[in-house]
């Protein structure tokens, strides 16, 4: 069986898609800076055995001067000038273009991870925790990001650059150059086993990170709760566990990392022994001839070092990046995504139809099962049922949030796979019972879905879901900041600013869950009674507990565990013998009332 290659690979080559030019023009320029690097002791190497001998090679030629002095030397600091200035044009097209190159792969990765999060359908929100997806977002990205800026071409140039250096070392003398390739694979190998090593340990500690990242992003959403139920220590004291695993992770997989870097350098150190001691030895045997033959072997290996330096911390970022890149590949693999391969766009919505439609969140437990229905264009519909009957799932299919396991759902006598989840959304609003407010202005988020809506616009939907004088009552009015989550705010108000984000839309399909549960009964009652006449273009699927808010329900269905078990006009149900009359009585309303 062919073995399935690394995920990096995967992700670097769709990271670097489409920069294949310049991807070119910057290996060519880092093999012009590193010869260019090379060439520049050699020049010293010359100057030293025309000082000494009056005669020095370069390449093939022999280069002889009668008397030193500036005019027979003056050629060198020229040479070195010149390549100085083409050292600096090289290395400032060299860091250009790595910019260049780094920060369109890491916007390329970045866009396309936003977009299949948001392709991700939510079963795999309600399997994965969002402090994991910000780990995904924030921390490995951020290695993903060293590794394209410094990494990977520090790892192409330092190897270039070590490789040409003792090619270079082979030509000057082979005894010198092979022993000192030969102590350096060497040190290679140890150091390449203690990074294997280190792999385990790293995936570990992005565990521990992700840990920590869910179990203080839930302390901070849930920190009312904690503090009201007195256990703030115990929280505390949870927290600082996630924190000691990931501390002691880290720890472990510094002395690995360190280990690894250690190595290396001082295979550097042992080879600059070795080399000049032999090199010297070859100079008293005549085996090297030149005393700037030694200076060139000494300055080779010594500059061999830095390289070493950067290709180590390189090579350490790029195990650090196949890490993120297993990480990242699981979101991009994942299975739990919306299908959207339809093609027709939905301009008008019709009649919406379940035909034995049943899904199930686990394996093997529906709880949605076997759903006829219609729901009738520009009709308000109520569903009911006690918490956990399939009133919240059965929207969620509606709006695509899910895919059915069994069965179809058709608009238009069209299945809805067949269209377009943009074109179907553009047409529909969905009010959850969990309102979620922007960190922003009241404007800003009654307009979230239209931001071009005028003034006039916003104020007529803050009106249609009772909100308008609450606002104006405040000191900025529209330009309130809600603060984050909308902490400022009530429940209530909370939903009333969500209901009107939604009719500001003005869909032809409306999905309200359950929305108006923090609300008075009286508000409740005027926010439908507004829908019901404002919203006569309107197809609405309503849920509420209360009985006074569906008497404006043109059809209901009752629901029970995951089946349509009733369904009618609001008269019809009320009467004594309907399980619907056991949920709601009006009797039970007037004393909740």
């Amino acid at each position: 069986m062919k073995n399935k290659s690394h995920p990096i690979f995967t992700l670097l080559s769709d990271s670097l898609l489409g920069q294949k030019k310049n991807i070119v023009i910057l290996i060519i320029t880092i093999f012009l800076f590193n010869f260019i690097e090379l060439l520049i002791p050699k020049l010293f190497q010359m100057l030293i055995d025309l000082l000494k001998n009056k005669e020095t090679t370069f390449m093939q030629w022999i280069i002889t001067i009668k008397e030193i002095n500036l005019e027979n030397l003056i050629f060198i600091p020229i040479i070195l000038f010149i390549l100085a200035l083409f050292k600096w044009m090289t290395s400032f097209i060299r860091i250009y273009y790595q910019s260049i190159i780094s920060q369109k792969a890491i916007y390329r990765l970045r866009e396309k991870i936003f977009a299949k999060v948001h392709q991700l359908n939510f079963k795999y929100h309600d399997n994965f925790h969002s402090g994991n997806l910000i780990s995904n977002m924030v921390e490995d990205i951020r290695y993903l990001n060293q590794f394209l800026d410094v990494g990977m071409f520090t790892l192409i140039e330092s190897t270039i650059y070590i490789s040409m250096s003792y090619i270079f070392l082979i030509i000057i003398s082979w005894p010198v150059g092979l022993l000192t390739i030969a102590i350096h694979l060497t040190s290679s190998l140890f150091s390449y086993l203690v990074l294997k090593k280190s792999y385990p340990r790293l995936i570990k500690t992005k565990e521990f990170f992700s840990n920590m990242v869910e179990d203080f992003t839930e302390n901070m959403e849930g920190n009312l709760i904690t503090n009201s139920l007195g256990i703030k220590d115990f929280k505390i004291d949870h927290n600082q566990q996630k924190v000691k695993e990931l501390h002691d992770s880290t720890q472990s997989e510094i002395l690995y990392i360190s280990l690894f870097h250690q190595i290396n350098i001082w295979s550097c150190y042992l080879n600059i022994f070795i080399g000049v001691s032999l090199s010297v030895y070859l100079y008293q045997i005549s085996l090297i001839y030149t005393v700037g033959s030694i200076f060139l072997i000494f300055y080779l290996l010594n500059a061999i070092i830095p390289r070493v330096r950067v290709l180590s911390r390189a090579a350490d970022l790029l195990v650090r990046t196949m890490v993120t890149a297993n990480r990242i590949e699981f979101i991009f693999n994942s299975k739990s995504i919306i299908n959207d391969n339809g093609s027709k766009l939905l301009k008008d919505q019709h009649n919406i139809k379940f035909d034995n439609v049943s899904f199930e969140y686990l394996n093997g437990k529906k709880v949605i099962n076997s759903i006829n229905i219609t729901l009738p264009q520009n009709k308000l519909i109520g569903l009911v049922g006690f918490t956990g009957s399939g009133k919240t799932t059965l929207l969620h299919l509606i709006a695509r949030f899910y895919e059915p396991t069994e069965g179809t759902i058709t608009i238009n006598d069209h299945n809805i796979d067949d269209f377009t989840i943009t074109s179907i959304r553009n047409k529909m609003a969905l009010v959850f019972q969990e309102t979620f407010l922007f960190s922003t202005t009241i404007f800003e988020n009654i307009s979230f879905g239209k931001p071009t809506a005028s003034v006039l616009e916003i104020e007529n939907a803050a009106k249609l879901a009772c909100i308008h004088e609450f606002i104006i009552s405040l000191p900025k009015g529209y330009q309130t900041k809600v603060g984050e989550k909308g902490v400022s705010l009530s429940g209530g108000q909370k939903q009333r600013l969500g209901i009107a984000r939604a009719l500001i839309l003005q869909p032809q399909i409306l999905l309200m869950d359950d929305c108006t549960s923090a609300l008075d009964a009286e508000t409740e009652i005027n926010i439908i009674r507004n829908i019901s006449i404002n919203r006569k273009n309107t197809t609405t699927v309503f849920t509420s507990q209360r009985l006074n808010s569906l008497v404006h329900c043109e059809y209901l269905y009752v629901m029970k565990s995951g089946e349509i078990i009733e369904e009618g006009s609001f008269e019809s149900l009320t009467q004594k013998d309907t399980y619907f009359n056991k949920i709601f009585s009006p009797k039970k309303e007037e004393n909740n009332e």
